[in-house]
């Protein structure tokens, strides 16, 4: 047998190693073979696997329609890091649980749309949803099915506290869908920390909805109303005289602690990222953050302020005469609007700082799940 020129399998080797540097690398974490098959996620995953990779194509499926599963308990896993009221000691850890997810979705280009936005209230007893916009894209492993990852966060029903995740699943026509897999990894929640994941079988039923247009045409008017966006680093370039690196300070806020900081100025915002722990949040652009009582102050002045301009005299009006269970109290006989809105209703226990605000009682107040019981407080 005569052999092979030397150049043709030079040649030939050449082309090898060529199509093997241009096939793109095996993921390493949620690949086809897992969510497809696997029946439990071990561990949390690095969040970029939530993430399209650089080499992500675009999506050749379409998704609209309605998404819906339940997180199984022995199907999820968790890891509670602090927990100072006891939360999840409840008998089968029903905090440490997804509530039933059941939304719809609507797709436009690489953007994956919720048709509800804000706060969504459901039956479970401690959560609600916040859903966000996330990504589609096509990846070579895939199978030829597209691969979608939603940000979501958990808020704890009356309260502000927020825990983030993102969840992701592949799609196909047909109402083909894998199982979702799902991670939370950050909160801005200082009293109840966790980690939570797992996979959970999925349902996809298509459909069109009546809303897609309107939701399409909202959040392409949001992207148009975003300003634009630098790293913080950049901060020092654009003013020599400033020390980015003094924003998140340790001394401030514990690293582990962080959900996000930037810097506004001059029409443009200095993102100083979205840590969690488990490395970057791929969604910073949308992750919702509570305000507590930079809420109570904007929502309750401006709404004071449109009672006033629509009915001259609302602040002075007594909140006994309003509510029945103030009048009935005695405490409440000489209390306006006006002296609620400025935190002078005279109604406390303690004249001395933090004593009513610290106390444990206080909880009994966000506890409460109906008006009922916060008035009763």
């Amino acid at each position: 047998m005569r052999s092979l020129p030397a150049l043709l399998l030079f040649t030939l080797a050449a082309a090898a190693i060529a199509t093997a540097a241009s096939e793109p690398a095996p993921r390493q974490y949620l690949g086809y073979e897992t969510l497809m098959k696997s029946r439990r996620l071990d561990a949390p995953v690095d969040m970029s696997a939530f993430s399209p990779p650089a080499n992500a194509a675009a999506a050749k499926q379409s998704f609209a329609g309605r998404l819906s599963f339940a997180a199984k308990q022995h199907r999820t896993g968790s890891r509670v890091l602090r927990d100072t009221y006891g939360y999840a000691a409840e008998p089968g850890g029903p905090v440490l649980q997804l509530p039933r997810f059941d939304f719809d979705f609507v797709q436009s280009g690489d953007a994956l749309i919720p048709l509800r936005r804000g706060t969504l209230p459901g039956d479970n007893n401690y959560w609600e949803y916040l859903l966000e916009p996330g990504r589609v894209w096509q990846e070579s492993g895939d199978q030829g099915l597209a691969r979608a990852a939603i940000p979501f966060s958990l808020q704890e029903r009356n309260a502000n506290c927020l825990h983030h995740g993102v969840l992701s699943f592949l799609f196909g026509a047909d109402r083909v869908v894998s199982q979702v897999a799902y991670q939370i990894s950050s909160e801005t929640c200082l009293y109840f920390k966790f980690d939570l994941w797992g996979l959970a079988d999925a349902h996809y039923t298509p459909r069109e909805s009546p809303e897609a247009v309107s939701a399409i045409r909202a959040y392409q008017q949001e992207l148009r109303s975003r300003l634009p966006v630098k790293p913080i680093a950049a901060l020092a370039a654009d003013y020599p005289d400033a020390r980015p690196g003094e924003f998140g300070a340790p001394d401030e806020v514990a690293p582990g602690d962080m959900t996000a900081y930037g810097f506004v100025i001059d029409g443009v915002h200095y993102a100083g990222g979205c840590n969690t722990r488990q490395g970057p949040y791929p969604f910073c652009e949308v992750l919702d953050l509570p305000s507590y009582s930079l809420a109570k102050s904007i929502f309750a002045g401006v709404a004071l302020m449109r009672l006033e301009q629509q009915f001259p005299g609302t602040s002075a009006q007594r909140i006994a005469d309003f509510v029945p269970e103030c009048a009935r109290a005695g405490t409440w006989h000489d209390v306006t609007f006006q002296n609620a809105l400025d935190m002078a209703t005279g109604n406390y226990l303690s004249p001395e700082t933090w004593i009513d605000e610290r106390a444990d009682h206080i909880m009994a107040l966000f506890n409460a799940k109906t008006h009922a019981g916060k008035i009763r407080y």
